[in-house]
């Protein structure tokens, strides 16, 4: 009974995780009971019982307690488990930063230190629920109206069984894993990039004092933040596609391809900046090694700046053909 695979597809994918296993049983049995009360299995039968139940779209929300939601059934389970990995990731990534940060260069007042620490950790919370709010929100408004369009426009009219979406065949699902390694790294370097950048600051030990030296200058930093700040957003979206839909469409495919475009275009900006790095740090940094290690040291960027001229390209050609590649094979837009 492919039809019925199809709509009951169709309606779990509109319910609560947690939901989906026992509603999926029990509209599968009326399913069943349905079509032996109208004489047994036929094609026409099954067009005939499953029309009588009516779009999956309305069945579905029947099981649901109420439609004025934010975030609506389909993303709530996904929004609040990466909503808590973003505030745990965030509230963890400023304890550290701040831990690593005092311990570098002293706590003149501990007070201060305690409530700059407080109002850091409260800046992160906010930021990391608005921010990942609004994504969901965005999701549930844009692209979750974008899926099966065609089908879904047919609600308020007479609805048919033919006009089922496919079930995705032939792919794997994305591995959580990897989605939340992907997630926690894109929060860590958000955290760090935005609040933290004097991290990277070169400190070295002169006759008993410490000296220090930004690593950029912080000038041309500033102008490049956003830019970064974009390409984590859109990695961040990324991934957050991939753990809602577990599967690739064309749509998630080519939005991939134009991100690790986005990753490329950056990445060269930032490698092609002669005023990025900050000499003076370079220079405090080589002060107490060796001329002969210095100079061998001083060759190291060069070398790296060729091997990711060769290894970013050929990643992102990999990771972008791959997903047109899953695509092609489901054969979903979106």
């Amino acid at each position: 009974m492919k039809l019925t695979e199809k709509y009951l597809h169709a309606v779990k994918n509109r319910l609560p995780e947690g939901q989906r296993v026992d509603i999926e049983r029990e509209i599968r049995s009326l399913i069943e009971d349905m079509i032996e009360e109208k004489g047994g299995y036929s094609l026409e039968t099954e067009k005939a019982v499953l029309k009588e139940l009516g779009n999956p779209r309305v069945l579905a929300n029947k099981y649901l307690d109420r439609e004025d939601y934010l975030i609506g059934p389909q993303f709530y389970d996904k929004f609040l488990f990466v909503l808590k990995l973003a505030v745990i990731v965030s509230l963890f990534g400023v304890l550290v930063a701040s831990i690593v940060d005092a311990v570098s260069n002293g706590v003149a007042n501990p007070y201060a230190f305690a409530g700059t620490l407080l109002g850091e950790l409260l800046s992160a919370v906010v930021g990391a629920v608005g921010a990942v709010t609004l994504l969901f929100v965005a999701l549930e408004r844009q692209l979750e109206r974008q899926v099966n369009k065609d089908f879904f426009d047919k609600m308020n009219r007479e609805w048919d069984p033919e006009d089922l979406p496919d079930i995705p065949q032939d792919q794997a699902e994305f591995g959580k894993t990897g989605i939340i390694v992907g997630l926690v790294f894109s929060f860590i370097f958000v955290m760090l990039i935005n609040y933290f950048p004097h991290l990277s600051d070169i400190t070295i030990n002169i006759n008993g004092v410490k000296v220090s030296a930004p690593l950029f200058n912080m000038d041309v930093y500033l102008t490049y933040l956003p830019y970064l700040n974009l390409v984590l957003a859109v990695q961040i979206i990324v991934q957050v596609y991939k753990l809602i839909y577990g599967y690739w469409s064309w749509a998630a495919a080519i939005f991939n391809l134009a991100a690790n475009i986005l990753v490329v275009v950056v990445i060269f900006m930032l490698m092609g900046s002669t005023n990025l790095i900050n000499q003076d740090a370079i220079a405090l940094a080589l002060q107490n090694i060796p001329a002969d290690a210095a100079r061998i040291v001083t060759q190291i960027p060069g070398g790296v700046k060729i091997a990711l001229w060769i290894i970013i390209p050929a990643i992102t050609i990999f990771d972008s053909a791959k997903a047109l590649y899953y695509a092609n094979k489901s054969r979903k837009v979106f």
